[in-house]
């Protein structure tokens, strides 16, 4: 075997390569302008094109750099000029033949014979380019790419760059790859944050004080690595968000209930009831959450992160950032849009709580119920090819929530959603539209239930008791959305697709 060489690795792929529209011309113009594209984005990066090793992978390409190359051009220049000319490129070429790309950076040891390059480390690279948060942050762009790198990367070249900021933490989950990366949206969704913001300190929790204290200085908050050592989440079915909830910062602002059995499994509630009358209330929600993060400033503390969405008439959000790449915990408050409640004092002061318990290990333990719906895997539920019966050909993405207690499977190239998501809710609430049996389920279908442009068929899987005594339904939850149909047209695939997903609980 030749000696091992180290290597700078850069995947490219095209979205929807092989969509049905394309024509074998236009197959022919998106390969010689993605292989142009490149050659130009290296030459005006300041990399002679004969040093790198550039092989085809049938809907994309995959390059070698030697260690001479420096990795920086990788994150300062070559992205950015690669989707400048891809955006040339695509101004000129009839819609089938355009292109959007997602790219992979990593780097290690390669062993080169006569049949190619091998290593663990290109392995991984195409591992980081099939991820699902990639091809989400770039079906949510309106960007020409989309670039993933490995932690190491990120570590060693990008937290060094003046590209860092623009980087947000995930979790690649592929095939036998699990381990965190960063990715980033060049020339679209997340520019550079400001060089100079507020510096928000979190502060003690005092009655119906908030949790926040404006300092008088300001500065730039340095991204940190992913911290060391043990998972804050731990195993995502066994995480408790009641633990991280806690209801008692909210006693300032009225008598407060807390409530297990509401929402999906990756939920818990404290009621706040701030007049005593049981008709007013704020409901303070706390989530456990994985996804594409928002393109909102960061208050980085310890290895955590605060973002502080908007407030909107009746709705706060604050939202940590943990150390665990791609996993957020969501403090939302809700009310009657027309009431003066204090929404984001509600939110800080759980969010504060959270944090500080946080900063000290892992999120406690739950037992499941035996018979749950949390047993289940949304994700395995359905499959693309009943997606594709029920909505048309084309290609899906699969993009699984928390624990697989939710999944969606999407067009990028057209619209066209399915949610199978997992719900609770108290059983003396009756379930709007058409009673339907699907198999030994009762379910119902309901046009516009969960938004203007979709039909939602709502399954009971199981009736229990609940903590407060109280009978709650467990509910399988599949929606269809298309925004160029009429809702109405959308409900016979939403039963179909619920008679599928019967058939497997």
């Amino acid at each position: 075997m030749k000696e091992p060489v180290h290597r700078t690795i850069f995947v490219v792929d095209v979205q929807c390569y092989g969509a049905e529209k394309r024509t074998t011309p236009d197959l022919l113009a998106v390969k010689t302008g993605l292989y142009r594209a490149l050659k130009v984005a290296f030459r005006e990066s300041g990399v002679r094109w004969r040093k790198l090793r550039c092989e085809g992978t049938g809907d994309g390409f995959f390059l070698l750099a030697p260690a001479s190359v420096p990795k920086s051009v990788f994150v300062e220049r070559v992205p950015h000029v690669l989707a400048e000319r891809i955006r040339r490129y695509n101004a000129g070429q009839r819609e089938q033949a355009r292109m959007r790309i997602r790219a992979a950076l990593h780097a290690g040891e390669v062993v080169h014979d006569a049949r190619g390059a091998t290593s663990p480390a290109i392995t991984k690279a195409f591992r980081l380019l099939d991820a699902a948060e990639l091809k989400a942050a770039l079906a949510g762009s309106e960007g020409e790419l989309a670039l993933i790198t490995s932690d190491w990367f990120y570590a060693e070249v990008v937290r060094h760059s003046t590209e860092a900021e623009t980087y947000r933490p995930c979790r690649v989950q592929v095939k036998e790859t699990s381990e965190a990366a960063w990715f980033a949206l060049p020339r679209a969704s997340y520019p550079p944050r400001p060089a100079r913001t507020p510096a928000w300190l979190w502060g003690s929790v005092a009655g119906a004080a908030s949790a926040l204290v404006v300092a008088g200085a300001v500065f730039a908050p340095a991204r940190p690595a992913a911290a060391p050592g043990e998972s804050i989440v731990g195993a995502p079915r066994t995480a408790d968000p009641c633990a991280v909830t806690f209801p008692d910062a909210l006693g300032g602002y009225g008598v407060v209930e807390q409530s297990d059995d509401f929402g999906n499994f990756n939920r818990c509630d404290a009621l706040v009831y701030p007049s005593g009358d049981r008709a007013d209330y704020v409901d303070v929600s706390v989530e456990l959450a994985t996804g594409t993060r928002e393109p909102l400033p960061v208050q980085w503390d310890g290895g955590f992160g605060v973002q502080r969405p908007s407030a909107e008439p009746g709705h706060c959000t604050r939202i940590l950032l943990l150390p665990d790449a791609g996993t957020q915990v969501v403090v939302g408050a809700d009310g009657d849009p027309a009431a003066k409640h204090d929404f984001c004092g509600m939110a800080e002061a759980v969010a504060a709580r959270a944090r500080t318990a946080l900063g000290r290990g892992q999120i406690p333990r739950r037992q499941l119920p035996a018979g749950s719906l949390a047993s289940k895997d949304a994700c395995a539920l359905l499959d693309t090819a009943a997606t594709t019966e029920a909505l048309g050909a084309g290609p899906v993405e699969r993009i699984p929530g928390f624990a697989n207690w939710a999944c969606d499977w999407s067009y990028p190239d057209r619209p066209g959603l399915v949610k199978v998501l997992f719900d609770r809710t108290a059983a003396e609430i009756r379930q709007p539209g058409t009673p339907v049996q699907l198999g030994r389920y009762s379910a119902r279908v309901q046009a516009r239930e969960r938004g203007d442009t979709s039909c939602t068929v709502t399954i009971v899987y199981r009736t229990y008791v609940d903590t407060k005594h109280q009978q709650t339904d467990e509910l399988a939850v599949v929606d269809v959305d298309k925004s160029d149909a009429r809702p109405e047209d959308l409900c016979a695939p939403a039963r179909s697709l619920a008679a599928a997903v019967a058939t497997r609980l």
